[in-house]
């Protein structure tokens, strides 16, 4: 069975292409194609999330399949096999992202599959900031709940340690942003502590470390443009600005760990799309709009603190503290102003007549992934 939401457009020969690799090997539950972007450069936010998706597919799924290593199903652009979805206990509801869920049911029951980089399905990027933020916590809840769920069932498999290991990194991806958030809370109270204690500051050298990693995000969307066979070095200024709205979504990821954590009742919000292929549409105007989220509270406190600790580092002459406290601060202050400009101008416009909008094409009816 190929699964395709509304907003793919498969390319004519998929099925000719797909189907024969999963009947030659018996052994695959699946076949993933890559995912394309039908709007990529409506905006610099499609953009940024544009080269994300391409690091995404391009680097991480391609290579987790080239090692042997578990990767999921990405929700669209696929198709299964239909005996493996039901030994795998069909869909299930109990997690945010199915998708991932039946792709580890269906590897614990010992299937594998097959990912085509070379298949490209376009698809419309979230051009609502709103919309984007719904999205990332939705896909972040989901896959701490993929965590919960299935990490205990891993380590008691009897799957090589390789495997294991890869797919514990894998199902915890998301806890970079929980990592960054205890920096940026960590930072000020050693700054503060100091001043009595210089002694403290020690620490720092072991901090510093982990902030290492605040490199590998960068060097993995530069390099998915190389394998794509697009000029790489054109892309690095988007992608210091990709760190950057990363950082800003530190409290977004937090509020969906602890809720998954929590275990409170999830409700599935679709990504609203618009048909924007290209085009300058007004989506602003139209109806169907995600609502406003209050954790702006939250991220404009957290960026004013980032801003005290990169001013105070700064004077004190602890540059790398100053810097990836402003980087922080930046994020966050970007969440911040675009979730209350959009709210600002949708409220604005919504006081007119509604446009009528794009002609639907297989790319802008609304489904998300």
């Amino acid at each position: 069975m190929a699964i395709f939401d509304a907003d793919f457009i498969p390319p004519p020969d998929f099925l000719v292409r797909a189907v024969p690799v999963l009947y030659a090997d018996r052994g695959l539950a699946f076949v993933q194609a890559r995912w394309g972007h039908a709007n990529r450069d409506y905006s610099l936010l499609t953009h940024l999330q544009s080269l994300s998706i391409d690091g995404h597919m391009a680097i991480e799924q391609y290579a987790r399949w080239r090692a042997g290593q578990w990767f999921n199903f990405n929700g669209t652009a696929g198709v299964w096999r239909r005996s493996a979805l039901v030994d795998a206990g069909g869909w299930s509801h109990d997690t945010l992202t199915e998708d991932l869920d039946i792709s580890y049911r269906a590897f614990l029951c010992g299937w594998r599959a097959a990912f085509m980089r070379d298949v490209e399905c376009p698809a419309e990027i979230p051009a609502s900031f709103n919309a984007y933020r719904r999205q990332q916590h939705r896909w972040a809840r989901g896959t701490f709940e993929c965590a919960m769920k299935h990490l205990p069932a891993v380590w008691r498999s009897p799957f090589s340690l390789g495997h294991k290991i890869n797919a514990t990194v894998h199902l915890l991806g998301y806890s970079v942003h929980l990592l960054l958030l205890s920096i940026s809370l960590l930072y000020p109270v050693l700054l503060l502590v100091s001043v009595g204690h210089p002694q403290v500051l020690s620490l720092f050298g072991v901090i510093a470390l982990s902030n290492v990693t605040a490199l590998a995000p960068g060097i993995l969307f530069t390099a998915a443009q190389r394998e794509l066979g697009r000029r790489w070095w054109k892309a690095i200024p988007s992608v210091v600005l990709l760190t950057v709205l990363g950082a800003g979504m530190m409290a977004n990821t937090a509020r969906a760990a602890l809720q998954a954590l929590g275990r409170r009742p999830s409700v599935f919000e679709r990504t609203p799309k618009f048909g924007l292929e290209g085009e300058k549409v007004d989506w602003l105007r139209l109806r169907y709009q995600p609502r406003f989220d209050g954790l702006v509270v939250a991220e404009t406190v957290l960026a004013s603190v980032n801003v005290w600790t990169s001013v105070d580092a700064f004077g004190r002459g602890f540059w790398a503290i100053a810097v990836y406290a402003a980087v922080f601060a930046t994020g966050l202050g970007f969440s911040v102003g675009l979730t209350l400009s959009q709210a600002v101008r949708g409220r604005w416009a919504a006081r007119g007549p509604a446009p009528v909008p794009a002609v639907v094409s297989s790319a802008s009816m609304g489904s998300d992934s």
